[in-house]
């Protein structure tokens, strides 16, 4: 097996540089489970091209337009999520299999295993994910996936044919996993790029990407030790998207990677003054949160939470339509104690503590997906559990004029503090 795996890739190598590709001082390194990273032979310098791949070894959306089946979408009544993907898609159906075909040994390396991405996860994993709001946006996902089956199905001639459901599910995570957003034509389109795609993300990237004069263009943005790893970034995201698109998480740190999903109603949702609130702010806010107390996302809640539980005369002052910094004392506390009450509501839908979670995450393997799984949980739950820190120290400075300690001043709130020993 692993002979046929290499020499797999000695054609796909072959492949690139008969067709132009530059790499010359790279080389790719087979990692455990069907993991693979692109390392360097020699000590790079920074700034310097280090992989060049040229546009006819792209595959890119407009390719998969101007098929039969691309031509016939285009003409259906009916959208697709993601078109630029889609068309890509319709591209690789049609010769993934076809021996002869120009880009077989590039599909050839493509991984067939792809039960890392939660799509794919079975029921021993989706488990630890209870309480999570990611459940119910894996399960939109495939729901997605499927629509779009359906479309083409209706939309392609003979495309049930060609293509199974199987067959679609792994063509369409393979291309969502792995493709680059580039300018080709002048026209920004989704593209799979040969070899680059093989390059692991990293929070400290060493490289940058574009396309310039037909070609995708890889440069070394600091100086690459000999048998070192040559990194891309996947974009600036929280570990659930993380998660979602590729199947892995990141430590947490200071960039706020975890985050959990907030999706609060107004307390109450009848009389008069219910109907004057809902002309500010609608029945339920919903957004994403990280550790970040001092941020944009945590102020629009805190908006909400203090319209949802202003009176008849806060609702009527000129501050209500602001509303970034508190009314006064009683709609501070109001808020505060509706915000903790729901951080608890949800802190018990996961059914384990975080101490739980952590001993439950000490007996999987470190890459697993049942570890990746335990740890976005565990980021989500301490972030609501640090939301009811900041709501019982705020209330101990507005209830009982507390001192607050600095080791209690987490999550970018003292400023906040300082403003609640104001209020009247």
């Amino acid at each position: 097996m692993i002979e046929k795996e290499q020499t797999k890739m000695d054609i796909f190598i072959s492949w690139l540089k008969k067709n132009g590709a530059k790499f010359p001082h790279l080389y790719i390194e087979k990692y455990k489970k069907n993991e693979r990273g692109v390392k360097t032979k020699k000590t790079l310098e920074s700034n310097k091209n280090i992989i060049r791949i040229p546009k006819k070894i792209l595959i890119y959306s407009d390719m998969g337009k101007q098929t039969a089946w691309g031509m016939q979408l285009q003409k259906h009544d009916e959208k697709v999520s993601n078109p630029d993907i889609i068309y890509l898609l319709l591209f690789m159906v049609k010769n993934l299999d076809d021996e002869r075909g120009f880009y077989y040994p590039y599909y050839q390396t493509l991984p067939q295993d792809l039960s890392h991405l939660p799509v794919f996860w079975r029921e021993t994993d989706l488990k630890h994910l209870k309480g999570s709001h990611i459940q119910e946006v894996i399960r939109e996902r495939k729901i997605e996936f499927m629509k779009d089956y359906k479309i083409l199905c209706r939309a392609c001639e003979n495309f049930s044919t060609m293509c199974p459901v199987k067959k679609f599910m792994w063509t369409r995570s393979i291309i969502g996993s792995r493709n680059f957003g580039i300018f080709v034509d002048n026209i920004k389109q989704s593209a799979m790029v040969p070899f680059a795609d093989m390059l692991n993300h990293s929070p400290d990237v060493n490289t940058k990407w574009y396309y310039k004069k037909n070609a995708f263009l890889l440069d070394s943005t600091k100086s690459i030790k000999e048998g070192s790893e040559i990194t891309d970034t996947y974009g600036i995201k929280c570990n659930s998207k993380y998660l979602l698109y590729y199947g892995f998480t990141l430590h947490d740190d200071s960039k706020y990677r975890n985050r959990v999903q907030i999706k609060i109603p107004q307390q109450s949702k009848k009389g008069l003054l219910y109907k004057e609130k809902s002309k500010l702010i609608r029945d339920t806010f919903t957004c994403s949160i990280n550790g970040d107390f001092g941020n944009s996302e945590f102020s629009s809640l805190m908006r909400f939470l203090r319209i949802a539980n202003s009176n008849t005369e806060e609702l009527n002052s000129s501050h209500v339509n602001i509303a970034r910094t508190p009314f006064n004392r009683r709609n501070e506390i109001a808020t505060l104690m509706h915000l903790a009450s729901y951080a608890k509501k949800r802190l018990k839908a996961y059914k384990k503590t975080i101490s739980t979670s952590e001993k439950e995450l000490a007996k999987h393997l470190p890459y697993s997906n049942a570890a990746f799984a335990i740890k976005l949980v565990i980021g989500e739950k301490k972030i609501l559990k640090n939301i009811l820190m900041f709501c019982k120290t705020s209330l101990d400075v507005l209830l009982f004029n507390r001192r607050v300690s600095p080791r209690k001043l987490k999550n970018n709130i003292e400023g906040y503090i300082l403003l609640l020993k104001q209020l009247k």
